[in-house]
């Protein structure tokens, strides 16, 4: 699937969010519906990783909040597959906040917690 939306529109970029180390993913190391052999699921992310031009990777941890770009807990990484980008390409994290005449609030981006300022 993923291969023919690239096929079809080679303009767009293509990322991933994966609760998954790439450590587990080069290792076969997850869960697959339907299920598949570990070769199976390593030659399935090999896949993915060719098609892929950026992928955040790791587990969320609300303990260990990070201000890097696009990663939610320092534990996470950042991985960059293609020259589509460059680390340049992701700026730090901001979060704006909008209220309306009403009072309602609307927050976007990417909040972490304690990191507050003016």
């Amino acid at each position: 699937m993923l291969e023919r939306v690239k096929d079809q529109f080679p303009d767009v970029g293509l990322g991933l969010f994966s609760g998954y180390s790439e450590t587990e993913l080069d290792r076969g190391s997850y869960l697959s519906f339907p299920s598949a052999t570990v070769d199976q699921k390593r030659e399935l992310w090999l896949r993915i990783r060719r098609i892929l031009d950026f992928a955040v990777l790791g587990r969320y941890n609300i303990l260990a909040p990070s201000n890097d770009p696009l990663v939610t807990s320092k534990n996470q990484r950042l991985r960059l597959y293609s020259n589509r980008y460059s680390s340049a390409d992701f700026t730090p994290q901001l979060v704006e906040v909008t209220i309306d005449g009403h009072g309602l609030a609307q927050v976007t981006g990417f909040p972490v917690n304690g990191a507050v300022t003016e």
